[in-house]
């Protein structure tokens, strides 16, 4: 018998809340990056009078932003696995999906190591089964 809370369809949250980590994870990368250019922006000018051609302080503006960007994404995917790896943990009694679950194909098929040995990848994606209280 599955709880009320295992029977809502939460997609159109799963949506938002990714759309907005992601709204959030560019708003602090940008802001980590202005605040950071600002800050050297003396360091800069010494560049330049120093003799380093627009072109060179734009290169190392750019492997700054790329050496971020890099950092940022190794950092936010092995952090993310990890608590992945501890939700599931903590939360697999509570929200085990369904019998019958199917995944919904070409989206988990980079995943399927770490997908729910219940959740069967390779057959077609379905709708879920319907939850008779």
């Amino acid at each position: 018998m599955g709880s009320s809370l295992t029977a809502v369809d939460l997609s159109g949250l799963t949506t938002v809340e990714l759309g907005f980590a992601l709204a959030l994870a560019v708003a602090a990368t940008g802001l980590l990056l202005v605040l950071g250019f600002a800050e050297r922006r003396r360091t800069f000018a010494l560049a330049a009078v120093l003799g380093a051609r627009p072109r060179q302080v734009g290169a190392f503006i750019w492997a700054e932003v790329v050496l971020t960007g890099v950092m940022a994404a190794v950092f936010g995917a092995v952090s993310g696995r990890a608590l992945s790896r501890m939700l599931v943990a903590v939360l697999s009694g509570v929200f085990d999906p369904p019998t019958g679950w199917r995944c919904p194909g070409p989206i988990w098929a980079p995943f399927r190591r770490w997908v729910s040995p219940r959740c069967s990848c390779r057959e077609p994606p379905c709708v879920p089964p319907a939850v008779h209280p």
